[in-house]
């Protein structure tokens, strides 16, 4: 299977030096016109985590103390 590959790539030279230069030539402009973001955040990353509360019933009593923390 190699082999076959191999003889027609040596057979058709002239057509893989073609595509090889025009895939160069795509992928340079490729590059040059794709949008990069070249600054780094300077903001900490930041998560809301929303949970629900199937024990708790009474939605009108606020928390006597802030869920995120820990006794």
């Amino acid at each position: 299977m190699m082999r076959a590959l191999v003889a027609l790539c040596v057979r058709h030279s002239g057509a893989v030096t073609a595509l090889t230069v025009l895939a160069l030539l795509l992928g340079s402009w490729g590059a040059l016109h794709s949008p990069l973001d070249v600054f780094p955040e300077f903001v900490p990353t930041q998560v809301d985590v929303q949970t629900e509360a199937p024990g708790r019933l009474n939605r009108s009593r606020s928390w006597s103390r802030s869920p995120s923390r820990t006794p």
